[in-house]
């Protein structure tokens, strides 16, 4: 079976490897990429940050992503313990206001740019064995439901939390927490247009609006304390119940229930000989970062700049785009156990005890747009 050569080859075509797709692309590399969906099946929805429109306007995708289905993001809503609500709205950040989007839609637009810009983008694609010789990559995969082989001189791993290629390089990646989502849709009571978020004994929550007076509320605990599965919607309906903000928020009981991973990863080693990973691959991110999108728009783009640099001979590419990385992933953690470190109300509670005693708190702590948004209740406006 003769195989199909690229200079580098994206497998995942979700923001992070459509990202490094356009970029590749557009500076003339021949890039193939392979998505395993179709662009199909249910995809749970996203809050824009306003910081995400630099790395839009950059792959030229800004017009096209306003067009899609979605709602702007004035502002954050957040509870974050005890009894006050903080509100911090968008209206003096210099790219303006944030926007809940349907997420399928917004893969959609990128796998299009990407297309256009010169890749070839294959779905339904699934990769069963890569190996290396003197000619690079060697790639089995199945593409729409056919064998064939690839070569390529570059892999990148845009596989998301799956990290499938890092897995098979050089092990599965490292998570820091035990967290999962529970998500839900929702009838949106007050057609409110804001992110909302609120902490709660055993978890937090968060409230994203959708299109058509629908939301996505999320219930982010530790899966070990979920109990058994038959008893998750209900349990889900008792915890909000108990809520403040969600029960004011949502009408109806929810819909489309679903529990997934949510849990902080590093990989480890994310770049080496011929590959590098990028998005949720390489770093996956707590929900509470809220910068999810943002960061993996960055950090394709940074991937495809590394690959260009080394093809140019830069020796200190790679070593310098693991440092960013790792840099990356220790800044974040920071962030996210200062906000964790915020609520005291339930300090004892497992969940939280698990964040101020489990994880290790870099020597910098950073300070996180949540942190932000709560600590400015101190001097600011309350609701």
């Amino acid at each position: 079976m003769s195989a199909s050569a690229c200079e580098v080859l994206v497998v995942g075509c979700g923001p992070a490897g459509a990202a490094a797709a356009i970029e590749l692309a557009t500076a003339g590399l021949r890039v193939t990429v392979l998505e395993k969906s179709s662009f199909d099946r249910r995809r749970i929805g996203e809050t824009l940050a306003p910081d995400v429109s630099p790395w839009l306007a950059r792959l030229r995708v800004m017009d096209r992503i306003r067009r899609i289905d979605g709602i702007d993001s004035p502002g954050v809503v957040s509870s974050w313990g005890g009894r006050t609500t903080v509100e911090t709205d968008f209206f003096f950040n210099p790219y303006g206001s944030g926007r809940h989007i349907v997420r399928k839609q917004f893969d959609e637009v990128m796998a299009g740019a990407a297309s256009e810009a010169g890749a070839r983008v294959v779905l339904a694609a699934t990769v069963h064995a890569i190996s290396r010789d003197e000619n690079g990559w060697l790639v089995h995969a199945r593409l729409r439901g056919k064998y064939t082989q690839l070569r390529a001189t570059w892999l990148v791993d845009a596989t998301g939390r799956r990290a499938s290629l890092v897995r098979q390089l050089h092990g599965r990646p490292a998570a820091q927490d035990r967290l999962v989502a529970i998500v839900a849709t929702v009838t949106n009571a007050g057609r409110e247009d804001r992110l909302s978020i609120e902490a709660a004994a055993n978890g937090w929550w968060y409230f994203a609006p959708l299109p058509h007076q629908k939301a996505i509320v999320a219930f982010l605990t530790d899966g070990d304390l979920l109990g058994e599965s038959r008893n998750r919607h209900s349990s889900f309906e008792l915890s909000r119940s108990s809520t403040r903000l969600m029960r004011r928020l949502c009408l109806g009981s929810a819909e489309r229930l679903i529990t997934c991973d949510a849990s902080m990863r590093w990989s480890g080693k994310v770049a080496g000989t011929g590959w590098i990973a990028t998005g949720d691959a390489a770093i996956s991110l707590d929900p509470l970062s809220g910068c999810g999108i943002w960061r993996a728009l960055e950090s394709g783009c940074f991937a495809a700049q590394t690959i260009r640099r080394a093809n140019d001979g830069d020796v200190s590419a790679l070593p310098e785009y693991q440092d960013r990385m790792q840099t990356q992933f220790a800044t974040q953690l920071a962030q996210q156990l200062g906000i964790y470190a915020l609520v005291p109300d339930w300090s004892d509670e497992i969940f939280w005890s698990r964040r101020a005693t489990d994880l290790s708190v870099p020597s910098n702590p950073g300070r996180g747009r949540l942190a932000a948004t709560v600590e400015a209740g101190e001097h600011g406006e309350h609701a």
